[in-house]
């Protein structure tokens, strides 16, 4: 049986700061992912040129502001999460529980990964001048696709 629960539960933050790469939450949150069960996630560009593969999980990016106290959880158990490109010139870039761009915390965050039961977390690139950017975890001010 397969099984893919996102749940993501955010304080305030408009619509419209996330299409600008805007992201500002004053109330408590929780951004939580479960990948279970030979569930898989993928991202790939599989051929070209200048091409980015981008997979943001329980993740903010852009201009990020969390002014309270919150978390961040990914839960990857008996699954996979895949990243990757191939090309010339090309980037995969994936994230899970981060804050990628220029980030801004003022309350206490939690971040957490956790990788159990045979499971797979991939970032990959191949061909001439290409890159494979991964955070877990973390907050990245240097965020390839966010210049």
């Amino acid at each position: 049986m397969k099984h893919l629960i996102i749940a993501c539960t955010l304080g305030l933050a408009t619509a419209s700061a996330f299409a600008q790469d805007i992201v500002t939450i004053n109330g408590a949150y929780r951004q939580t992912t479960e990948i279970t069960d030979y569930s898989s996630v993928s991202n790939m560009v599989l051929s070209g040129t200048q091409n980015t593969a981008e997979q943001n999980i329980a993740a903010n990016r852009g201009n990020v502001t969390l002014n309270s106290n919150g978390s961040q959880e990914v839960t990857i158990r008996g699954a996979a999460v895949v990243n990757q490109v191939d090309g010339s010139q090309s980037t995969a870039e994936q994230a899970l529980a981060s804050n990628l761009g220029t980030v801004r915390l003022s309350g206490q965050t939690t971040q957490s990964v956790n990788v159990t039961w045979g499971s797979t977390v991939f970032n990959g690139a191949s061909g001439a001048s290409t890159r494979a950017v991964q955070n877990i975890s973390t907050n990245n001010s240097t965020c390839v696709s966010c210049r």
